[in-house]
């Protein structure tokens, strides 16, 4: 687990820097680009502000796994030879107790969605762990605040941040993450 999110992390980061920086959208849909079908289907319905699932993953759950894997393809071709600092904070998400109810997406002015997902170019691990289907991700900088947002107003509480769930992973990932930054840099 924790080397997989290390391997992830400088090909998101890179990404997501990538993203943001090609001009102003809307929280709800500057994230979310890396992929947009799956399939053949497309994930999101909604609009500029608002993004709701179109696919049920609680039918299928191969469904995620599928996403996953799909979006690490595309970010590859953005990891750097040399890892960046690490900066931002890492999300998670115990994503098969969700209730959909829509208050953080609100709350978060759509980064976080109504499924409670963080957007998908940000996702760094999918995964069990003890016993919690979670799904990991890098929430950059500009978006900490937003992301808190959700965390706070989140009523189910199956969001919120890696440190606060699992601080020995937290504390073991940012290690690791700086030995390997300080090696190529």
């Amino acid at each position: 687990m924790i080397n997989e999110i290390i391997q992830h992390l400088p090909s998101t980061m890179e990404y997501c820097n990538n993203q943001i920086n090609k001009g102003n959208k809307y929280p709800a849909n500057i994230l979310r680009s890396v992929i947009l079908e799956y399939q053949g289907q497309s994930i999101y319905n909604g609009d500029e502000q608002i993004q709701d699932w179109n696919l049920d993953y609680f039918e299928n759950t191969s469904i995620l796994q599928g996403i996953y894997n799909e979006q690490l393809k595309v970010k590859k071709l953005f990891n750097k030879k040399e890892p960046h600092a690490f900066n931002g904070k890492l999300f998670c998400f115990n994503y098969m107790n969700t209730l959909v109810c829509g208050g953080s997406q609100a709350n978060s002015d759509g980064l976080i969605d109504n499924y409670n997902f963080p957007p998908i170019d940000t996702w760094v691990w999918l995964g069990t762990y003890k016993e919690d289907k979670l799904l990991i991700a890098w929430i950059p900088d500009e978006y900490i605040d937003l992301a808190q947002k959700a965390i706070d107003t989140n009523p189910e509480g199956c969001i919120d941040w890696l440190n606060e769930w699992y601080p020995e992973i937290e504390t073991e990932i940012t290690k690791l993450y700086t030995t390997v930054y300080k090696k190529h840099n």
